[in-house]
């Protein structure tokens, strides 16, 4: 056959017509959009409604959106009664007043520290004089005192078993440590904590001239950031990293040796 014989036998053909909610293809292709979305679902409604809300602003100039904008009627936000220009312009005690009490105590707490970075290191040790905290005494000698012994003087307060150590003497990996210690407190800002020394030394003693330092304690797998504190004089390093990781059993499984396993109420 040529072309225009299959043409006619193609027309001659009895086609199943396919309707859509009762109308043709013909007829769809034909539909407004608004038309079509009488006829799909809700679900694609509202898809179709969004996508024609927005689609426009594509095909309009930055003055034009500007201006559709400005027309727009929004809500104005407010929070407990008050609108979002006026929170604002609001002091920090008048919005401690508008949020819960949790948030206030620690916004006060916030302020009260805040202000440690604006001060030099004299107004920082007048304000920490003023300060009546619980004064710590190790054997009964206060901290000051402590800073202050040698280290036979020390050695008479601490352990039978750290006194043998101290009375080898200091190596040098321990002494390098104690050096970069004091470096990293140099170089700390007044009111603020120095910054973390990594060491291997576990098995090292913990001198009054440690205190208020942060070291970086290896435990075999990572540094452990422990700050070091007045009640630690005389232990180790290594007491403060644990190794392993403590065991917690749960409960028996389902199997038959586990079955009669006792189980403490």
């Amino acid at each position: 056959m040529d072309a225009e014989q299959v043409a006619e036998l193609r027309k001659k053909r009895a086609f199943r017509k396919f309707t859509f909610r009762g109308i043709e293809l013909d007829q769809l292709l034909d539909l407004t959009n608004e038309e079509l979305m009488g006829l799909i679902t809700a679900r694609a409604r509202r898809r179709m409604t969004r996508g024609l809300k927005r689609k426009p602003l594509a095909n309009m100039d930055a003055e034009q959106v500007a201006e559709l904008r400005k027309k727009r009627a929004f809500r104005k936000f407010t929070f407990r009664g008050i609108e979002l220009d006026q929170l604002l312009d609001l002091t920090n005690e008048e919005l401690m007043g508008l949020i819960t009490a949790r948030a206030r105590r620690r916004m006060t707490r916030g302020l009260k520290r805040k202000g440690h970075t604006n001060m030099d290191a004299e107004q920082v040790a007048e304000l920490r004089k003023k300060r009546a905290f619980r004064k710590f005494t190790f054997r009964g000698i206060e901290l000051d005192q402590l800073l202050d012994l040698t280290n036979e003087e020390l050695m008479g307060l601490i352990t039978a078993r750290a006194r043998r150590r101290m009375t080898r003497g200091l190596k040098r990996k321990p002494l390098a440590l104690i050096k970069r210690l004091r470096q990293a407190k140099k170089e700390a800002a007044p009111g603020e904590k120095p910054r973390g020394i990594k060491t291997h030394l576990r098995d090292m003693i913990i001198v009054p001239e440690m205190i208020g330092s942060i070291i970086g304690i290896y435990n075999g797998k990572m540094f452990c950031g422990v700050e070091m504190k007045p009640e630690m004089i005389g232990m180790y390093l290594g007491e403060f990293a644990i190794t392993y990781k403590p065991v917690r059993h749960g409960r028996p499984g389902v199997s038959a040796a586990h079955q009669t396993r006792f189980i403490p109420l």
